[in-house]
C-alpha cells in the first residue's frame, strides 16, 4: 500500500470516535475555544489552531488534521524507533491502538488534550532518534514540538 493512503486510513481509523458519534466529540470547553473567549488559566493557540474551521461552518477539519498530524507522527516514530516501514504495519498498529487506547477519542475531541500525546512522542523522537532523521524531518519534528507545546 502506497504511503499516502496507509496515512490516509490510518487518520481515518483515528476520526472513528467521532464518526461513530456523528460529530467531532465536544467538551465543555470547546465553546471557549471556538469562540476565543479568554479565561486566564486557558491560552488562545488552541483557539487560533481551530479558528480556520469557522470558516467552513464544520468541526470536521479539525479532528480530520488532529487525525492526520497523529497518524503521521505514528508512521515517523515506527520507522525511525522501530525500523517498521509498511504502510500496512501502520495501518494494523493504529487499528490496535484505536481499539485498545483511547487514542480515537482524543484525536476526535475539540480539545487541546491530543497535543499532550504528541508533545510527548515528539520529546522521545528528539531525544533519543534524532541521528535517523532526515534534517527535513528534524525541522518538522522540531516545529510540532513547539506547535504541541505552545497550543497545549
Amino acid at each position: 500500500m502506497s504511503g499516502m493512503a496507509s496515512l490516509l486510513a490510518s487518520a481515518l481509523f483515528l476520526c472513528s470516535a467521532a464518526i461513530y458519534n456523528g460529530y467531532p466529540l465536544v467538551w465543555p470547553d470547546t465553546g471557549s475555544y471556538l469562540h476565543l473567549v479568554i479565561f486566564g488559566y486557558r491560552g488562545i493557540f488552541y483557539s487560533l489552531f481551530v479558528a480556520p474551521a469557522r470558516l467552513t461552518g464544520s468541526l470536521w477539519p479539525v479532528v480530520f488534521i488532529q487525525s492526520l498530524i497523529v497518524a503521521h507522527l505514528l508512521r515517523l516514530v515506527l520507522r525511525v524507533v522501530f525500523e517498521i516501514f509498511s504502510g500496512t504495519a501502520l495501518i494494523a498498529i493504529t487499528a490496535l491502538l484505536c481499539v485498545l487506547t483511547s487514542l480515537p477519542w482524543y484525536t476526535g475531541f475539540i480539545m487541546a488534550d491530543v497535543f499532550t500525546s504528541v508533545l510527548v512522542l515528539c520529546l522521545f523522537v528528539l531525544a533519543f532518534c534524532p541521528r535517523r532523521l532526515s534534517p527535513a524531518e528534524l525541522m518538522y519534528i522540531l516545529a510540532l514540538t513547539v506547535v504541541a507545546a505552545t497550543v497545549h
